[in-house]
């Protein structure tokens, strides 16, 4: 996690697979099963949802059979994310329920937050994706995934029906400044790149 934040997706991938190849020689479930989650998270942050789902459903695997429920309920957003389709309602309101009522981590829980919000977005429902925002408490909103959360706020505000510009612009300044501050340089380069796509299509070029 560290080293994809700072800046270095390679680095972490390099360090994701000797992880699991180390949980693996040592043939410790537990170990495993953890191992196989932050992969997925990984390879999700690269954008690689095949190899994210992948990972997701041997961590889901591994988790049910060792009574690793919070580590089954955050994998959950993972095999959804790469769904091909559009998730009903349904789906995501099932989804939704799990997390917020799961023992999983602060962390964990901001994080699948994120995603579900995301995919909220991707089935054409902006507006419940920033109720699930909403849903993130104010503790967890300054933590490792605040300037995430600031982020994925901006980019619903655009796909809403009612489209914020400024507020939009104020979210992307506000996580490119909080990721700055924090060197979290993966962070800032998504809500950069985002800003610079919304400046330039209100003909803001030499600010883009």
């Amino acid at each position: 996690q560290c080293r994809w934040a700072l800046g270095f997706p390679d680095a972490a991938l390099s360090a994701s697979q000797d992880a699991l190849r180390l949980a693996e020689d040592l043939q410790h479930a537990t170990t495993t099963g953890i191992a196989l989650w932050y992969s997925a998270w990984l390879h999700y942050q690269r954008g690689e949802r095949q190899a994210a789902a992948a990972n997701a459903e041997r961590a889901i695997s591994i988790a049910s059979s060792h009574s690793l429920a919070g580590y089954i309920d955050s994998a959950m957003v993972f095999r959804h994310a790469n769904s091909d389709e559009r998730l009903n309602i349904k789906v995501l309101g099932d989804l939704f329920r799990r997390i917020k009522s799961s023992a999983m981590s602060a962390t964990r829980k901001t994080h699948s937050l994120c995603v579900l919000a995301t995919l909220y977005a991707e089935s054409g429902d902006t507006e419940q994706g920033r109720s699930v925002l909403t849903s993130i408490g104010e503790n967890s909103r300054r933590g490792l995934y605040a300037p995430e959360v600031l982020w994925i706020e901006g980019e619903l505000i655009l796909k809403s029906a009612r489209p914020g510009a400024g507020e939009a612009e104020r979210c992307f300044r506000e996580a490119i400044a909080l990721a700055r501050a924090r060197e979290e340089k993966s962070f800032e380069l998504r809500a950069a790149t985002s800003l610079a796509r919304l400046l330039y299509g209100q003909g803001r070029r030499e600010e883009a």
